[in-house]
């Protein structure tokens, strides 16, 4: 899969991220500049990255077909006492003679409550965002900063490793077997930074008529595997996309890499708040009321917040997926509802 397709290119003008939060020497210093650190130092030790070959099982030693010359690396976001979840995965990814993968095993709940000093959560996680979802900012729960930490762990490996492009999949996918062969003839502009191949469920595909793709520019001239590929449109609803399965690229990886987590995994990778204005008023049974901006009692969403420290220090954080992005109009990754066990609700 290549970003920077020459004609493509011609007809697409955007703008490359910038790195959003340097790297602080000292954690006493800047707590609130130190994600990156800290992560790295987590991610970085024994038993965290499994990197692994399949390339060479029972249906890959003939001449390999076509479709298994040109992969991407995949990263799978698991837990090592989630046997069913790896089974179906490692399942599928020997099916596709995947010859690039690391199971990222790391960053679990129990090691991000036991292992990391108060300081180090503090600088992976220092506060929760004001979001239309969670508009009173109520903390989240540990497993959902665990699932997080794996999404960030991918796209930090990945830039520590020069990859070009790095598939990122949730334990419990469902993979399309012809993944390689869209993916091999797909190109998108230099700037893409990720590339959706699934959401919260099959059907739910936000570029096809359903939701009106039209809505979604569609790039001239792709026709992978028979479908058709759109840039999307932040602005437009649904504004949230799972985080079930995607292609990152180095500018979203920069992003989501250098950021601490204020939300969960799907709204900071889908939600871009500078364009999607979201109401954050809600009626006496808690009900959202969706009113438009402008009208009156219109409250936005600052989709932001602040961490203070006792030292006097506060920095304020504000969210914003990587843009920008892109996707097929069918998806060719959907999350197993058969397997159970998942973690990141706990």
């Amino acid at each position: 899969m290549e970003g920077g397709s020459q004609h493509h290119n011609q007809h697409h003008h955007h703008s490359q991220h910038s790195n959003a939060i340097a790297v602080e020497s000292s954690l006493r210093v800047a707590p609130h500049n130190c994600f990156l650190k800290v992560m790295r130092s987590h991610i970085i030790r024994p038993g965290c990255m499994e990197r692994r070959s399949y390339a060479h099982g029972p249906s890959c030693t003939s001449a390999l077909p076509p479709r298994v010359m040109r992969q991407t690396a995949v990263y799978v976001l698991t837990a090592a006492h989630l046997l069913a979840r790896r089974a179906s995965a490692e399942k599928q990814l020997k099916s596709l003679c995947a010859a690039d993968v690391t199971w990222v095993l790391c960053c679990t709940r129990e090691q991000y409550e036991h292992e990391l000093s108060d300081q180090q959560r503090l600088c992976i996680h220092p506060c929760v965002a004001d979001t239309f979802w969670n508009p009173t900012g109520k903390p989240f729960a540990n497993g959902t900063i665990s699932l997080a930490m794996k999404h960030r762990a991918a796209a930090i490996d990945m830039m520590d490793r020069n990859l070009t492009s790095a598939i990122v999949l949730e334990d419990d996918a469902h993979l399309d077997p012809n993944i390689w062969e869209h993916l091999n003839t797909v190109r998108l502009p230099a700037d893409a930074t990720i590339y959706y191949l699934g959401s919260f469920t099959q059907g739910d595909n936000v570029f096809t008529s359903k939701w009106g793709d039209a809505r979604h520019e569609k790039l001239h001239g792709q026709h992978p595997t028979g479908l058709s590929v759109h840039e999307r449109n932040s602005s437009l609803w649904p504004a949230i996309l799972g985080g079930v399965g995607y292609v990152m690229f180095p500018p979203g990886a920069r992003v989501l890499g250098e950021r601490p987590i204020i939300t969960t995994a799907d709204i900071e990778l889908s939600v871009e708040p500078d364009t999607y204005r979201i109401d954050c008023t809600f009626d006496e049974k808690g009900r959202p009321k969706f009113s438009l901006p402008g009208t009156p009692g219109f409250r936005e969403c600052s989709n932001s917040c602040t961490m203070r420290d006792g030292s006097g220090h506060s920095k304020t954080f504000k969210m914003g997926s990587p843009n920008p992005q892109f996707g097929p109009n069918r998806w060719l990754v959907w999350p197993d509802r058969s397997l159970g066990g998942g973690t990141h609700l706990n």
